[in-house]
């Protein structure tokens, strides 16, 4: 339902999904209800599920990237930082995806951390130049007033 662009559906069913406690897939169900959620534009609900997830299940790296983000919205960068630290040992010896080091960035931005702002910033243009994350990074370089999009 959510690849047909049924959101509202698709939470309904998620929702039940995510709150059987003996269903196997309880985690990924309230994973994709956060995501639902964020297609929806509910950033309040999308979090809720998200911390479900986590409840469910600490080592849900979905629900820590997606958390990281919401709360960078919300500018609670010290909270932001815990989850992304965590999520980083979470993550350790896959790799590091784009959009975590563009994570990192804005709350080393956040935090007037220059010199890891800058180190991340070259990691990610370097290794992902034609990502969205790095376009987003060149778009708030060449004007970095604005608000990150």
């Amino acid at each position: 339902m959510s690849q047909m662009k049924r959101y509202r559906e698709a939470a309904e069913q998620f929702e039940i999904a995510g709150s059987a406690l003996g269903y196997e897939g309880r985690i990924g169900a309230l994973e994709n209800l956060g995501r639902t959620y964020l297609q929806l534009g509910d950033r309040s609900a999308a979090a809720k599920a998200f911390l479900r997830a986590l409840d469910g299940n600490r080592n849900s790296i979905i629900a820590h990237i997606e958390l990281v983000d919401l709360l960078l919205e919300q500018q609670r960068v010290p909270q932001a930082q815990r989850l992304y630290d965590e999520t980083l040992v979470l993550v350790q010896g896959q790799g590091i995806s784009p959009r975590l080091l563009l994570q990192g960035i804005k709350l080393a931005a956040a935090q007037n951390n220059i010199t890891t702002r800058q180190q991340l910033a070259q990691q990610l243009l370097s290794a992902y130049p034609l990502s969205d994350e790095a376009k987003q990074l060149k778009t708030w370089l060449n004007n970095p007033e604005a608000p990150w999009k």
